[in-house]
């Protein structure tokens, strides 16, 4: 729309923006600002289409101009991605948002059924997948106004991935390294009955020419993104979440299976806020909790202080509860929480000593049952189902 002026007897100089999203994906952008060295305030309106992929990706080059002009260059990279992940979070149907790379060239059709532009990824990997009934989504797309790349992009060895029979159904298809036992570990999960809620369902799985490949759901948030870009939404929820890491990974040790690598970033929080454990990467199975191992692996500030000292040998179960300690303790922190029952269960599984730190599986031997609750219209009483705060 046309920008409108309007005589104001002081000059200023700012800008000012707000912003309406529709639950119907249409979007309003107002914006009121002011040249310091011109005596009139202009208006403006412009309106996108959260539906259709160019305004989403034209509403996103928007807000990246808009903080750069107000923050510049050097903040706008960072803390640009900060109010896109806040406005994606509560789109959840939204698949990517994009901004623009490259020079402007014509829109092209891949061919693939789909009207959206699409630029085809490189390598072997589609192919491969395409072989198994899997079509790639590609990161960037081709449009009249450029070639676009997402904001959100995943890991190298993972890949967006839909079934032509259901094209809206995102799934993320992961490349196994030749050295890991992920494939071996998500598939006897698999095979374990009743399964989890809180450990990612495998799908589908398949051995490729080049590599292994398991087929996960889709779930963009995961733990470490809600605590540090939209933490008033997770707020409510930090509880749920907190006991939906305990079981989960109670439910791994009772089947004798240590994930050696728990941390924020490895747990999802789907629509629901129910957690996920996902990457199994460096994960083993092993006959009891006291049998121990000699390769040190996790990441630096999440590992026990047996790994961190790079110790012989260590019992990687007692290590996985020292690690669940240390997420629960962060979390409260980061939310500024207070849990009594949830704090004590923190602290006793982040002592030194392996041999000190509880069992996951045997909690309600060493601790107060959680207090009934009220889930719903249904009553359930115990740790492992407890969502109370």
């Amino acid at each position: 729309m046309a920008t409108r002026s309007y005589p104001f007897k002081q000059q200023k100089n700012f800008v000012l923006a707000a912003i309406y999203i529709g639950q119907t994906g249409s979007v309003q952008w107002h914006t009121l600002y002011q040249n310091r060295n011109e005596p009139k305030v202009r208006y403006k309106t412009e309106v996108f289409d959260f539906n259709e992929p160019i305004g989403r990706i034209k509403f996103a080059l928007r807000l990246y101009n808009f903080y750069f002009t107000i923050e510049g260059e050097s903040n706008a990279n960072s803390e640009i991605a900060t109010y896109i992940y806040q406005v994606y979070s509560h789109m959840p149907k939204l698949k990517s948002f994009y901004a623009g790379r490259g020079t402007k060239r014509d829109a092209t059709d891949s061919g693939e059924g789909n009207a959206r532009p699409r630029t085809r990824p490189r390598g072997d990997d589609p192919t491969e997948l395409e072989a198994h009934g899997y079509i790639v989504e590609p990161d960037r797309i081709e449009t009249e106004d450029g070639i676009f790349e997402s904001l959100r992009k995943l890991p190298s060895n993972l890949l967006t991935v839909f079934r032509p029979s259901d094209p809206d159904a995102m799934l993320v298809a992961k490349k196994i390294r030749k050295e890991s036992n992920e494939l071996e570990i998500l598939r006897l999960i698999h095979l374990i009955q009743p399964q989890s809620e809180h450990i990612i369902t495998l799908l589908d799985s398949f051995h490729g020419q080049s590599s292994s490949w398991v087929i996960l759901p889709k779930i963009m948030n995961n733990v470490a993104d809600w605590l540090w870009y939209d933490l008033k939404p997770f707020s409510p929820h930090f509880s749920p979440v907190c006991w939906g890491l305990i079981e989960g990974l109670a439910y791994l040790h009772n089947h004798h299976i240590a994930h050696r690598d728990i941390k924020p970033e490895n747990l999802l929080v789907d629509d629901k806020f129910c957690l996920k454990i996902i990457d199994f990467d460096v994960a083993v199975q092993v006959r009891d909790d006291d049998e121990e191992v000699d390769d040190h692996c996790g990441t630096e500030g999440w590992v026990a202080p047996e790994i961190e000292m790079r110790l012989p040998t260590y019992s990687p179960i007692k290590a996985d509860r020292w690690s669940c300690g240390a997420v629960i303790l962060y979390i409260l922190g980061r939310l500024r929480q207070t849990n009594t029952t949830l704090e004590v269960i923190a602290k006793k599984l982040k002592v030194d000593t392996p041999g000190k730190r509880p069992s996951l599986v045997e909690w309600p031997k060493w601790s107060q049952p959680a207090p009934v609750v009220r889930v719903g219209v249904v009553m359930k009483r115990g740790w492992s189902q407890s969502l109370g705060q």
